[in-house]
């Protein structure tokens, strides 16, 4: 009996089975930018949870839509969803613009949905496409050194004491 329920469940995805009774939902994912330099023949693929993090599997490979865009149906599930996006393995996972590894991506599968993904660079590809600065301050000023001191500019419309931009030290 446990048999032929477990085999019966096994198209619904073992998230739905290990929610109890949650509702499954399909996700369809869709990278809708990639790094200029992603070669058109390379796969792309979704490791995560519903994979045990496996790398280049290939039944989590995008496909390419006519309109460009790549595309990846999961199975049904519910609960959490943390996946991570690569050209085949870790050495290619995707990466800021900056080159900086990115934490996985989480979603909640509360209802079907379309998740759209932009790709910003790849771990094995230099990038010069930074979004950010990072500003440092070698040796303050004697007088600054106890107070707390902060950047401004048109970035934060000159806002003073913005606690976004408020330096920090750093051990390096």
């Amino acid at each position: 009996m446990v048999r032929s329920l477990i085999r019966a469940l096994r198209p619904f995805g073992w998230f739905c089975l290990a929610a109890l009774g949650s509702a499954c939902h399909r996700v369809d994912l869709y990278i809708t930018e990639l790094p200029p330099e992603t070669p058109e023949t390379e796969a792309v693929y979704a490791a995560g949870n519903f994979n045990g993090w496996k790398e280049a599997d290939p039944k989590y490979r995008f496909t390419r839509l006519a309109d460009g865009r790549l595309y990846l149906p999961l199975d049904p599930m519910a609960g959490k969803l943390r996946f991570k996006l690569m050209r085949g393995g870790w050495a290619s996972v995707e990466t800021d613009s900056c080159g900086s590894e990115l934490e996985e991506h989480v979603l909640d599968v509360r209802a079907s949905s379309q998740v759209a993904l932009s790709v910003k660079s790849w771990k094995d590809y230099s990038s010069a496409r930074c979004d950010y600065v990072d500003l440092r301050i070698s040796q303050a000023p004697s007088f600054a050194r106890s107070e707390a001191m902060y950047a401004a500019g048109s970035f934060n419309d000159w806002r003073l004491r913005d606690e976004r931009y408020r330096f920090s030290t750093d051990s390096t």
